[in-house]
């Protein structure tokens, strides 16, 4: 909630809304002072407003806020594909934050998008992100089958640092994961019907409608960062997948799983790859979207919002 609401007796209008407290206000000679205590002493006694830096207002630095709602034609499913911003001096680092009604629930929003406005070619665009929604068809990508060894076998080999080289038949294709973010392993069993991870070292399955930071895998492909302590360039070798474990009983129970549930005659168990919808996903979508601008403290002017989406008859819902 902002504190102090402006009113323009010229323009008869509510004009802005701020986050600062005020108890006694005036004007004198087209200046205008207020005190923020209600007993004001004698140091600080009045305010006076219009004048200093931009957006300061007792001493203290605030930013500036835009809150917006796109409804228009509010039963049309859409694909939101980009905002732009038209306005005087925008700043580069303006951060927002991006949502749509089907990630709105009774007024709770249970996911947003954020990041920074960029200028691409002269004009400035919002971040929207992507859906983070998993979607089988997009976001898993086949690796190969896992070799099951005679018993008494390697499933896992050990290479330091929770790292392990996993013996896989087919060529694991690069997914594109970052630097940092692990991109998650998931597995198919013969004998089960659905795809699973390994959570907490207890087999989860995948379900409809989770979003990536709902599974909490415990194999990840190896990153470059973990890759450098054992002085390899890529987790793709000729002779297996270089995948980082959470703990030695995670990795106990998928050799395990390896040994006693996959049938070789029914291919055994698959590895996916899972990757982060939010790099690598579809549009955000819904029927109306809602986004908030966060200005740093600076003299700037926004003209309009100006919200790209292309009309669908899909279902969001899957």
């Amino acid at each position: 909630m902002k504190y102090t609401i402006g009113f323009s007796n010229k323009n008869n209008m509510w004009t802005s809304k701020y986050d600062y407290v005020s108890s006694n206000y005036s004007s004198i000679d087209k200046r205008f002072f207020s005190n923020n205590i209600r007993v004001p002493s004698a140091e600080n006694a009045l305010y006076r407003h219009h004048v200093g830096s931009v957006n300061r207002f007792y001493g203290q630095q605030y930013p500036s806020s835009v809150a917006v709602a796109f409804a228009g034609d509010p039963s049309q499913n859409k694909l939101y594909k980009s905002m732009s911003l038209e306005g005087d001096n925008i700043a580069t680092n303006t951060i927002n934050v991006f949502t749509t009604s089907d990630f709105i629930q009774d007024g709770d929003k249970k996911y947003v998008s954020a990041g920074t406005v960029k200028n691409y070619g002269g004009n400035m665009y919002a971040h929207l992100g992507k859906d983070p929604r998993i979607r089988p068809t997009a976001d898993l990508k086949y690796m190969g089958n896992v070799v099951r060894p005679r018993r008494g076998g390697i499933v896992l080999k050990e290479l330091g640092f929770n790292l392990y080289q996993i013996a896989i038949n087919g060529l694991a294709v690069g997914v594109g994961q970052g630097k940092t973010n692990g991109t998650k392993i998931l597995f198919k069993i013969s004998s089960h019907s659905n795809i699973q991870y390994l959570s907490r070292s207890a087999l989860a399955p995948l379900q409809e409608g989770l979003v990536f930071n709902d599974v909490l895998s415990d194999i990840t492909i190896a990153t470059s960062a973990d890759l450098q302590r054992v002085k390899l360039s890529s987790p793709y070798q000729p002779n297996g997948l270089i995948v980082k474990i959470d703990s030695r009983e995670s990795a106990e129970t998928f050799t395990n799983i390896v040994y006693n549930l996959g049938e070789p005659s029914r291919g055994g168990v698959v590895l996916f790859a899972l990757i982060d919808p939010t790099h690598a996903g579809d549009m955000m979508r819904g029927q109306y979207a809602e986004a908030h601008f966060t200005f740093p403290p600076q003299k700037f002017e926004l003209y309009s919002l100006n919200l790209n989406y292309e009309p669908t008859d899909l279902d969001h819902s899957k």
